[in-house]
């Protein structure tokens, strides 16, 4: 903190994320800025990317190199800049990290007030905010079910040690089971939350010729999956629903448009930005969990307003 000339504080606040090159991150960033814009701080972005799929899926890499370390070592400039409070996008940066990895990685930045994203994150100075993962997934798949009569769900997950990524998928299992569909661990792809999965997607479709419907942890690898539907020679939200999540830019941008759900990154990203504020203040941290709703597009096969009517007479 420092004194401005007026005599008024002007906090330090620092943001981490990763995997800046997919849409997510970047909105966050937006609301990051948007919400600073409003008061009168200093604001340090650290970012730092998983360059390991992002060399394999666009610039043609051999998948053998990981660069990772050498990117991800900007975090650690932010213990030199007397920073009052640090937003950390925890799904972002840790998404392929073990869980001793990822809690040692949170535990390097203890002393200072943080803003924990996309985790459950727990301290006398830490908030966490936290997308509705679960009922958002699950309400996606139960239109699946209930108003496309899908049968053979297919879902492409986010990493492993990822909590979006696992409450996702454990919705997915779950409403699967609700509606006495059988689930088995052969109909998870685990993804890599980016763009640049065409091959595996396209290889997992093969192995289940009968898929009707694939249920992807986000928006980047829901488009790569009407990719690699189209390689195949089908037609996405045709012979074969796709879903998303987040509802990210390219989500609207994408042909068909995909059916997805609500979970805003500027959203996020400027709570972020003003519960990081209140620490700096000495105010308590929070708990908060934002609501997720399921937008229904052309990619799940719904292309008019009587579909949505009837998948809320279906469900109530």
């Amino acid at each position: 903190m420092t004194i401005d000339s007026q005599g008024n504080k002007v906090y330090h606040i620092g943001a981490m994320l990763g995997n800046v090159y997919t849409a997510h991150p970047k909105e966050i960033i937006h609301g990051i800025y948007c919400a600073a814009s409003r008061y009168n701080v200093n604001l340090d972005f650290f970012l730092g990317t998983q360059s390991n799929s992002f060399y394999k899926g666009l610039a043609g890499a051999a998948s053998s190199l990981f660069f990772d370390y050498q990117f991800n070592t900007v975090y650690d400039f932010s213990k030199f800049c007397g920073l009052d409070a640090l937003i950390i996008s925890y799904g972002t940066l840790c998404i392929y990290l073990s869980d001793p990895a990822k809690d040692d990685f949170l535990n390097r930045f203890s002393d200072i007030p943080r803003v924990v994203l996309e985790e459950r994150a727990y301290g006398d100075n830490t908030t966490y905010i936290i997308s509705d993962n679960y009922n958002g997934m699950a309400a996606v798949v139960e239109h699946l079910i209930t108003v496309h009569n899908c049968r053979h769900l297919l879902h492409i997950s986010g990493p492993g040690n990822n909590t979006d990524a696992n409450e996702r998928k454990k919705a997915f299992k779950d409403t699967l089971e609700k509606f006495r569909i059988p689930y088995s661990e052969d109909l998870v792809l685990e993804g890599d939350y980016t763009q640049y999965i065409d091959r595996e997607v396209a290889l997992f479709l093969k192995k289940h010729p009968d898929a009707d419907a694939i249920c992807a942890a986000n928006d980047d690898m829901a488009v790569s999956a009407c990719r690699a539907i189209r390689a195949l020679g089908k037609v996405p939200g045709v012979d074969i629903a796709v879903t998303g999540y987040d509802n990210a830019g390219v989500s609207m941008s994408s042909n068909p448009m995909i059916t997805t759900v609500e979970q805003n990154g500027y959203e996020m990203g400027f709570a972020a930005f003003e519960e990081a504020m209140r620490l700096c203040e000495g105010r308590e941290p929070k708990q908060i969990v934002l609501d997720s709703a399921p937008l229904f597009r052309e990619s799940c096969g719904c292309k008019n307003k009587g579909c949505l009517e009837q998948y809320t007479s279906a469900t109530g």
